[in-house]
């Protein structure tokens, strides 16, 4: 007879609860989601920056 402080053998081997499997996926998702942001913001920015340097860069080459 088994004692009532433990579990039983296949407890150890359930997978995680779906809670736990949800909040995992969700938390890569997130991950993915914010990465790709980062990445097109750089993208965007490195654009805008390039764009107005350019820009500069011709109204010096006008003036003088």
């Amino acid at each position: 007879m088994m004692a009532t402080d433990e579990a039983p053998p296949d407890y150890k081997k359930r997978p995680a609860s779906l809670r736990v499997r949800i909040f995992l996926v969700s938390l890569a998702w997130i991950a993915v989601a914010l990465t790709a942001t980062g990445v097109v913001l750089n993208q965007l920015f490195e654009h805008h920056v390039r764009q107005q340097y350019q820009k500069q860069l011709q109204v010096y080459a006008d003036y003088v």
